[in-house]
């Protein structure tokens, strides 16, 4: 067997460990705090890339494609006869009886989908929550 330590196997050494509650409220809103910015960021994430959504939609050339919800692809063939093949899987687009439009501005490669509104409204309503959540933790830590 291995050799008596005293009484320090408890976690009791005999210092005196005084309670800072200043440095606890601290400790206990700063992981809050990391967490409500990790939130703006996402929401300002979102918002910028909603813009651009909203911006080339606006702006852009709209094309009329073919549309595999299984599959996740669109299709789209040009009056030279070439087709062009779309892998949408990070989109939630609008897509009507098998067709689907998508919006580009100088490469008709890098055409993609408007994204619905829910997928707008989940984004939205999830890190807000999670925001709304963080301030209320820290006004709760410095309150109490």
């Amino acid at each position: 067997m291995g050799a008596y330590m005293g009484e320090s196997w408890d976690g009791f050494d005999g210092r005196d460990n005084k309670y800072d509650e200043k440095k606890d409220k601290k400790w206990n809103s700063g992981i809050w705090k990391l967490i409500a910015c990790l939130s703006v960021l996402m929401l300002i994430y979102i918002a910028v890339n909603h813009m651009k959504d909203v911006l080339l939609v606006k702006q852009g050339i709209c094309l009329d494609a073919e549309y595999d919800e299984e599959k996740m692809t669109a299709f789209y063939k040009d009056e030279n006869g070439q087709q062009y093949t779309y892998y949408l899987s990070s989109y939630e687009p609008e897509s009507r009886d098998g067709r689907v439009k998508l919006y580009y501005r100088n490469n008709i490669r890098a055409a993609r989908p408007k994204n619905s509104a829910m997928s707008y409204i989940r984004n939205y309503g999830f890190f807000g929550i999670i925001l709304a959540i963080a301030v209320w933790r820290i006004w709760k830590v410095y309150k109490g």
